[in-house]
């Protein structure tokens, strides 16, 4: 990803509306910046967004604190990660119900049955590959790459 959303300059709108996906778990770092960026655009796309609290971080308690406050007010549910496991379960047993509705062949909770939610955790490339303090005096990291090195 080249930007702090997980939406900008990547396929993946195209990719979660094609799975008929509706409702999106975001978790990551940095709170205050991939998280929030990833969540207000994909309220943006008109995804229903939840955010578990012990699913995301930031480098400060200060901004991670703002941006937990900005983004239950304005775009997300922020919500503990055992209301979020809680939500899995409700909603892949209304799945499975549906399913045996629906055929004549019994249907277990084993069977996998597609939810429209998935999970997305924005990823900033100093996870991907750590950056080396050489990089960052070489003037390869423009200024404010990383705040604190």
């Amino acid at each position: 990803k080249a930007s702090p959303s997980a939406f900008w300059g990547t396929p993946l709108v195209g990719l979660l509306t094609g799975l008929g996906v509706d409702t999106l778990v975001i978790g990551g770092e940095s709170t205050s910046g991939c998280v929030r960026a990833t969540v207000v655009d994909a309220r943006a796309h008109r995804f229903k967004v939840a955010v578990p609290i012990e699913c995301v971080f930031d480098r400060h308690e200060a901004p991670h604190a703002m941006a937990l406050f900005d983004m239950d007010q304005k775009y997300a549910d922020v919500v503990a990660l055992e209301s979020a496991i809680d939500y899995f379960a409700r909603i892949g047993a209304a799945r499975v119900a549906a399913a045996q509705a629906t055929t004549a062949v019994p249907v277990t909770a084993a069977v996998p049955v597609p939810t429209p939610l998935i999970v997305v955790a924005p990823v900033t490339w100093s996870m991907v590959r750590p950056l080396s303090r050489t990089a960052k005096s070489s003037g390869q990291l423009g200024a404010g790459s990383l705040p604190g090195w």
